[in-house]
């Protein structure tokens, strides 16, 4: 994406930037798509520019302004938004637990639910694409939503 976005050039340019800046979107394309966008905008700035400049809040730095459409924060508050209250108290609570994998005993733990009842929570989440089934009975939230369950996320149940 990035590639097709700025250039085989200007990436092969900066190859280890380029993967540190996949890195920090989470791979995600909305994040990818946003940060190929800002350097766009910036033809002169390096992609190692902004993935130091990204570092420090990438939740709050991937937006385009003006285009709510290209904000990362904005696009997870309205999934989240989207939620049931379970589905939105989940997402803040797996978002905050420290394990980045967790079974569905745990999540059910976690959240208070029985096995049935966290699994059709869990299934809300996986369908929002706000947590991924990483493997049968196993569940990870990328890393970019985690943060913004960190900063942002009390602004959902708010709305």
């Amino acid at each position: 994406l990035l590639t097709s976005v700025l250039g085989p050039r200007r990436v092969a340019a900066e190859p280890g930037p380029t993967d540190e800046l996949a890195d920090l979107c989470g791979h995600f394309p909305l994040a990818l798509r946003i940060a190929a966008t800002r350097l766009l905008l910036r033809p002169r700035h390096q992609i190692a520019d902004d993935v130091q400049w990204l570092r420090d809040d990438p939740v709050g730095r991937l937006s385009v302004v003006g285009t709510p459409a290209m904000s990362l924060a904005q696009t997870f508050g309205t999934f989240l938004g989207g939620l049931s209250l379970p589905a939105i108290r989940a997402c803040q609570t797996l978002g905050n637990s420290p394990r980045r994998l967790l079974s569905l005993d745990e999540c059910a733990a976690a959240l208070g639910l029985s096995l049935v009842d966290a699994s059709a929570v869990l299934d809300q989440l996986i369908d929002a694409s706000l947590l991924e089934g990483d493997a049968p009975g196993q569940y990870r939230m990328p890393a970019l939503l985690r943060a913004f369950v960190r900063r942002d996320a009390d602004v959902a149940l708010s709305n």
